[in-house]
């Protein structure tokens, strides 16, 4: 079936069809969602930074968006569907399955050493390393920050605040995966 697109947020076919097969089967005696427009008004809150409440009218209703937002954050669905397409993003760039730059050696250091002096030793042990993963780290933050509800902490809970970091990199990711031949 094709959808109209009525925002740049909105899914393309191909997008859709690689997220589909990563969301779990929907429940039996509800009433059917629209899961693609749901998700479609995710990535417009996500993208814009608008409230919850006042989402554009092509979008079903904030509740019903918020609702499934928060039982799919509840069951680890959004963190599945992110960790899902870095892993085919890591394949397809050749990288092993989990990252390893973002795994920082741990000093321990006596408690007479001052935090300031542990950490110049945690550093220099690890030194080019340090710098490769603070860009790394800085371009990632550039990244989440295009999205504007990212760019300042408007969630009052904590864990949707890093489910709204999972769906902004799920979209990006859906972005660079629109024109590579992929298998999910």
């Amino acid at each position: 079936m094709k959808v109209m697109r009525h925002y740049d947020t909105d899914l393309t076919e191909k997008q859709w069809r690689i997220i589909a097969k990563l969301l779990p089967n929907q429940k039996k005696g509800r009433k059917p969602i629209d899961r693609r427009r749901i998700i479609n008004a995710l990535f417009y809150l996500v993208r814009t930074g608008c409230q919850w409440r006042n989402p554009p009218k092509e979008f079903p209703k904030w509740k019903t968006v918020y609702t499934v937002f928060r039982r799919r954050r509840i069951a680890g669905v959004r963190k599945g569907i992110h960790d899902a397409l870095d892993r085919i993003m890591r394949k397809i760039k050749g990288k092993k399955p989990t990252p390893s730059v973002g795994t920082m050696v741990a000093a321990v250091h006596t408690v007479c050493i001052q935090d300031y002096d542990g950490a110049k030793l945690v550093l220099n042990a690890i030194g080019d390393q340090f710098k490769r993963l603070r860009v790394i780290v800085e371009r990632t933050f550039a990244w989440i920050n295009k999205y504007r509800r990212n760019s300042k902490d408007y969630e009052r809970n904590p864990e949707n605040s890093v489910a709204m970091i999972h769906l902004a990199m799920t979209a990006k990711m859906l972005r660079y995966l629109q024109n590579r031949k992929i298998t999910v």
